[in-house]
C-alpha cells in the first residue's frame, strides 16, 4: 500500500455571528492517501488529479466566510467538509483517503486521521512561557497542547491552556515538566483529551513530548 501526502495552501476567513468580528486564517493543508501499487504499471494514484481535488476544495473552502457558534466550530465544520470531498474523490481512484492536516502560519492548526474514533479530530494550540533558571539564566519554551476532540467539542481550549501554562510555571523551573507530566491526559466533560504535550525549549533547541494513553 503506497501512502503520500500531498500540500497546498489555503485561506478560511471566519466571522463571529453576533459582534460580526472577521478573522483571517493562513493555513497549509496537507492530505495523506492511500492506494494499492499496480504491480503491472508501478502506478498508484494520478497526482496531478489529486493536487486538483485539492484546488477545488480549496476554492469551495475560500468562496465564503464561515460563521462561528462556538470558538472551534468552524474547525470541525472544515474537518467535516475535507472529509466528505476528498473521501468521495480517492474512492472514485480505488484510493483511501488517511489524513488531514491544516497547520496555521501563526503556530495553531487541526487534523484529522483515519484510525481515529469517528467524530473526533485534533487540535493544537500554542503557548509560550518564560522559564527562569538559577545565576540569571531563563529559556523560552513553546508549549503544544494537542487535543482530541468531538467534533461538538464546547470547551475554550485556548483560555484552559493559558491556565495550565499558569499553574505549571508557578511551581518553579524543576518541576514544570513534572506539572505537565501530571495533566497530560485530562479529559473533560465534552469528552475533549489533553493527548499529548510537545514542550519546545527554543534557546536550548530540543523539544520533549508527553503523551496520553488513550
Amino acid at each position: 500500500m503506497l501512502q503520500f501526502v500531498r500540500e497546498i495552501p489555503i485561506r478560511i476567513v471566519v466571522k463571529e455571528a453576533l459582534s460580526e468580528t472577521r478573522r483571517g486564517f493562513l493555513f497549509r493543508f496537507a492530505a495523506g492517501f492511500e492506494k494499492a501499487v499496480d504491480p503491472h504499471t508501478g502506478m498508484s494514484v494520478n497526482l496531478v488529479s489529486v493536487d486538483r481535488w485539492l484546488e477545488e476544495f480549496k476554492s469551495k473552502i475560500e468562496a465564503s466566510e464561515l460563521p462561528i457558534e462556538r470558538s472551534s466550530s468552524w474547525r470541525a465544520y472544515v474537518v467535516q467538509q475535507a472529509q466528505a470531498f476528498l473521501a468521495t474523490k480517492a474512492k472514485e481512484e480505488s484510493a483511501h483517503l488517511a489524513s488531514l492536516e491544516f497547520q496555521e502560519e501563526r503556530g495553531s492548526g487541526f487534523s484529522w486521521k483515519a484510525e481515529l474514533t469517528q467524530g473526533f479530530y485534533f487540535i493544537k494550540l500554542s503557548e509560550f512561557v518564560e522559564l527562569f533558571y538559577p545565576h540569571e539564566k531563563f529559556d523560552l519554551v513553546r508549549l503544544d497542547f494537542i487535543w482530541m476532540c468531538p467534533q461538538d467539542q464546547a470547551a475554550d481550549l485556548k483560555k484552559l491552556g493559558k491556565k495550565l501554562v499558569r499553574h505549571c510555571s508557578r511551581k518553579g523551573v524543576e518541576y514544570f515538566v513534572e506539572c505537565l507530566q501530571g495533566v497530560v491526559g485530562l479529559t473533560l466533560p465534552d469528552q475533549s483529551v489533553l493527548s499529548e504535550i510537545r514542550i519546545h525549549f527554543l534557546a536550548e533547541s530540543y523539544k520533549l513530548t508527553l503523551t496520553a494513553d488513550v
